[in-house]
């Protein structure tokens, strides 16, 4: 497994957690008859944000879209190089 997909698979998990225990607090709260607002913001956060990501599995590009996110390639040395000579470091 490549150590961006890692990530990204990484990331998913985090997010499906905190969206389970949130969902957990929500659904605790609803029960007890409290209201969480901050615990439902994180639920519905997390998951409309899962969701999203997920979408991007479908995602199949051409060609020709190919083609032109490779003419964007900048090799490594070269960002670093450009970024840590910006103002902000």
């Amino acid at each position: 497994m490549s150590s961006a997909l890692g990530l990204y698979t990484l990331f998913h998990v985090v997010l499906s957690l905190a969206g389970i225990v949130a969902g957990a607090v929500v659904a605790g709260g609803f029960i007890s008859g409290k209201r969480l607002d901050g615990w439902t913001g994180v639920f519905l956060t997390t998951t409309a944000q899962l969701d999203s990501n997920l979408k991007a599995i479908d995602l199949r590009l051409s060609p020709a879209d190919l083609a032109v996110l490779d003419g964007l390639r900048v090799p490594a040395q070269e960002y670093w190089a450009h970024r840590t000579k910006l103002p902000w470091n």
